[in-house]
């Protein structure tokens, strides 16, 4: 494909493309993962229903936590006769003992992950213009001894299967009536089923989509679902628990768990020719065809993001170890656009960059498009682009996917060095 007009100086080589269409799979077939070759990632395409036996086409803030859990008290008890003096070591003896292995157990645990240390939680993302107030946090227990399975009953509730006319994904439960899903997922599709947990179907019908982003939402006919907890993007880290449920290969309510591997990874996506750069959540909890559109959850059962790809190796078309979700925010982001009828154009800022292969660190521009929002914002050739708002720029394609999850119009602050001083511009957003 082309390279986007958007901020990239350097092209992205046009990756393969999925095939037509297969004939609609067979109730415990799914429509499969959008995957990587060996190259780095190109771009997505549309995800066919393929039989489970068939080979995957390749591809290309705030803290928080629930409350600490409470310490039982040791209370010394009063032996029947009151011969406290021969008790008094015994006990001094359990209690230090008794302390040690509570330390102990509390370390152990901190390692492996299982009880970290918790206060407060805070409720989903939501905005002004969010159809539906964000449901009240449900936290699974720091001290549960399964954290996973713990999880996992937070989180399948809100966990559905899709079926179209050519293949199966997942969604994710975002109001009573409404469901988020990955744009391959739903194709061109303007009906489709809705699978409920507990095994019953409903209608659903494709609100909108946005292929650049690949996020759609569908809405039911009834308002029956059990909507999922979204936690705030900038909440996740880097080796925490990551808990992926879906329907791969159209075994429904499937739960696989690993950890967040990295933040930010930039995925080219090149859905029906429309080009954008993501920041994604790179996880190496097992995603496979079917998972697209199922919810990657953390520890407290909170979605931080939506299963989209997996990158595969050699001749493998399943899971390496290596997937990538569209993080919580976005998703939310763009589900309002659409439900709002908002704009799903992304933002243009008119440069063109490499990445700067000298201190500072960042996007260097190399040409600025004459009438663009760079222009009017004074950025010139040579300025090396080192900040969005509060979003640190390490490369151009971080840069790239800064800008165009923006709305066009939106003015946005962005910090550049030129000649070895650090300035700030304005810049208002173009369209693109």
């Amino acid at each position: 494909m082309e390279p986007s007009p958007l901020d990239s100086g350097t092209p992205v080589q046009a990756g393969p493309q999925w095939g037509s269409p297969l004939p609609p799979p067979p109730r415990s077939s799914v429509a499969p993962e959008r995957t990587f070759p060996e190259a780095p990632p190109t771009g997505f395409g549309p995800e066919p229903g393929t039989p489970a036996s068939q080979p995957v086409n390749p591809l290309a803030n705030p803290m928080f936590s629930p409350p600490p859990s409470s310490t039982p008290q040791v209370t010394p008890s009063t032996p029947p006769d009151g011969r406290r003096g021969r008790w008094w070591p015994a006990l001094l003896a359990g209690l230090i003992i008794g302390g040690l292995l509570t330390a102990g157990g509390f370390w152990l645990g901190q390692n492996v992950g299982d009880d970290e240390p918790v206060e407060t939680a805070l409720p989903a993302v939501e905005s002004e213009d969010s159809p539906v107030a964000a449901p009240t946090v449900s936290i699974v227990p720091s001290e549960t001894a399964e954290p996973v399975a713990a999880v996992a009953a937070a989180v399948t509730p809100s966990v559905v299967g899709i079926r179209t006319d050519f293949g199966e994904g997942s969604g994710i439960s975002w109001t009573d009536d409404m469901v988020i899903t990955n744009a391959h997922v739903v194709g061109e599709s303007t009906v489709l089923t809705v699978l409920l947990p507990d095994g019953r179907e409903l209608s659903g019908t494709v609100v909108g989509k946005d292929d650049r982003r690949d996020v759609a939402v569908v809405e039911v006919d009834q308002a029956i679902l059990t909507p999922a907890v979204f936690a705030e993007s900038d909440s996740v880290e880097v080796g925490q628990l990551a808990v992926a449920v879906g329907s791969p290969f159209g075994l429904d309510q499937s739960v696989t768990a690993g950890i967040v591997s990295a933040l930010n990874r930039i995925v080219p996506n090149d859905l029906n020719g429309a080009s954008a750069l993501v920041a994604m959540v790179q996880t190496d909890a097992p995603i496979n065809p079917g998972n697209s559109g199922g919810a990657l959850a953390d520890r407290e059962g909170r979605v931080v993001g939506m299963n989209t790809s997996i990158r595969t190796a050699g001749g493998v078309n399943a899971s390496v170890g290596v997937g990538f979700a569209v993080p919580s925010d976005t998703v939310l982001l763009i589900a309002e656009r659409i439900v709002n009828g908002q704009s799903l154009d992304t933002g243009f800022l008119g440069v063109s960059l490499q990445n700067s292969v000298t201190d500072p660190v960042g996007a260097l521009v190399t040409e600025v498009t004459a009438g663009t929002a760079a222009e009017g914002a004074g950025i010139e050739a040579g300025d090396v682009i080192v900040r969005v708002e509060e979003a640190r720029i390490e490369s151009t394609g971080d840069l790239a996917a800064q800008i165009q999850i923006r709305n066009p119009g939106e003015s946005v602050e962005i910090e550049l060095v030129r000649d070895g001083e650090n300035l700030v511009v304005i810049a208002d957003l173009g369209s693109n």
